[in-house]
This record gives structure tokens, C-alpha cells and sequence, in this order.
């Protein structure tokens, strides 16, 4: 047992210290642009961008910020669970409706996001929180459809032959056997999505008016808008460490969730 623990103490390690040498290799990248350039206000100092960072990581309306772009993904992401697992759980069940919802989950796949954003911007001419909302539940629910669809067609033939010799289709089969042993598979692509959705809320964000839609996306674009380059890097970094806590509670989870599978 002391073993094992140790061991798995050197494998910690270990990969803390190459993500601290990756970070290193970034920096020393960012440093020989900046070098090569030779343009202070384009690609300021390494010093100036931390100590924006740390007047970011002072200021309560940031965390302010964070919370609300937290906050939308996740009501999105909601409603694409809800809508996704119904017709997810749907289309497992019965093959031909999987059929008639192909071309749509195909398109909600292939069209690039900025492309649903411009529609959005012409349709929602106010640029309201609503198109946002539309925006990251495309990328959601595809993602949660599949895995629902895909988690009710993985369960083990024996089980699914006892359903069918006791009758797949009545409620308590589904309800209490096909539909829970698919649970673990949609979670996982739940918090699997959370990262992309976070990304595309983001985007959102910054293309639809920050005036009016606040956000993580206002930091980076009144950065952006007000040629505060140093504070656009600082923002850059912020969303980095967002993402790292973020993959370290979904790495954490999924895990757990794993233990589940059947």
C-alpha cells in the first residue's frame, strides 16, 4: 500500500512539473515574438501583462464576470441536456427516428459557430442574451444527443434480450433499466462539453455587443477595443487558469463517473 502511494505521489509530480515546463516553453515563446517584433505595445513585457493580471484577480467585478459566463453556459448546456436526452433516449429506442434527426444533428455539427453567430446577429438585431443562449446550446446538444443515443445502444445484449423477452418497450424497462444504465455515457459528455461551451460563450460574447451582454468576453474586448494589449494578454491568462480548474473538476468527476459504467 505504501508503495502505491508513493508511486502515485512520483507520477504527480512528475506531470506538475512538465505542465510547469510547458507553461515555461509558452512564456519563452511569447518572450521571442515579443523580442523579434521589437513592438512594446503590441507584445508588452511579461512583467506589465502579470501585474494587469494581478489588478484583474483584485477587482470583484471580474469575478463578477466570470460568474455570469459560468452561470449562462451552464443554463445552456441545461436546456441542451433536457431537449437532448428526450430525444436522445428517443432515437436509441427506436433506430428510425435516429434517421429523421440525422440531417439535423449533421448540420448542428459541420456549420461553423461564427456562422450560427452572424444568422443570430441579423435575426436579434438588439443583440439580447437570448441568441448567446441559442449559440451554445448548438454545440451541446449534438454532443449529449449522441452519447444518450449512443449509451442506450452499447447496454449489454443479454440485458437488452431479458428486456425483449419481458418487453423492451414497457415503461418500467425503460424507465428503470435502459434509461439509467445510459446515464453514465451522458454525463460524461456533459462535462465534456462544458470546456467547448465555454469557449463558444466566449466567442459569443466578444462578437455580440459587450455593451450590453456582460461576461468574461467584456474583459476581452474592451481590451481589444481600447488597444490595452497588456490587459488582453492578462485576459488570455485568466480564461487559461479557468480552464485548467475547470478540465482538473471534470477530469475529477468523469473519474467518478466512470466507476458507473456498465
Amino acid at each position: 500500500m505504501g508503495n502505491k502511494i508513493q508511486k502515485f505521489k512520483n507520477l504527480f509530480l512528475l506531470k506538475f512539473l512538465l505542465v510547469i515546463l510547458g507553461i515555461f516553453l509558452i512564456l519563452s515563446i511569447y518572450e521571442i515574438i515579443r523580442i523579434s517584433f521589437n513592438n512594446s505595445i503590441i507584445f508588452p513585457n511579461l512583467t506589465k501583462i502579470f501585474s494587469t493580471l494581478f489588478d484583474l484577480l483584485k477587482d470583484s467585478n471580474t469575478y463578477l464576470q466570470i460568474g455570469i459566463t459560468l452561470g449562462r453556459t451552464l443554463l445552456a448546456l441545461l436546456i441542451s441536456f433536457f431537449f437532448a436526452y428526450i430525444l436522445g433516449a428517443i432515437s436509441g429506442l427506436f433506430n428510425n427516428v435516429s434517421y429523421i434527426l440525422k440531417p439535423f444533428i449533421s448540420l448542428l455539427k459541420c456549420i461553423p459557430v461564427p456562422c450560427f453567430i452572424f444568422i443570430l446577429l441579423v435575426i436579434f438585431f438588439d443583440r439580447s442574451l437570448l441568441p448567446i443562449l441559442i449559440v451554445v446550446f448548438m454545440v451541446g446538444f449534438p454532443i449529449i444527443y449522441e452519447s444518450t443515443k449512443g449509451g442506450i445502444e452499447n447496454i449489454d445484449d443479454n440485458i437488452m434480450l431479458s428486456l425483449k423477452l419481458e418487453g423492451r418497450y414497457k415503461p418500467n424497462s425503460i424507465f428503470k433499466v435502459i434509461l439509467p444504465l445510459g446515464l453514465p455515457y451522458v454525463f460524461i459528455s456533459f462535462l465534456s462539453s462544458f470546456g467547448l461551451s465555454i469557449k463558444v460563450e466566449i466567442t459569443a460574447e466578444i462578437l455580440f455587443n459587450p455593451q450590453y451582454t456582460r461576461g468574461i468576453g467584456e474583459i476581452v474586448y474592451s481590451a481589444y477595443y481600447n488597444a490595452n494589449y497588456q490587459k488582453l494578454y492578462a485576459s488570455i491568462i485568466l480564461i487559461a487558469f479557468i480552464f485548467l480548474i475547470i478540465d482538473g473538476l471534470i477530469y475529477f468527476l468523469k473519474q467518478i463517473l466512470k466507476k458507473f459504467e456498465f
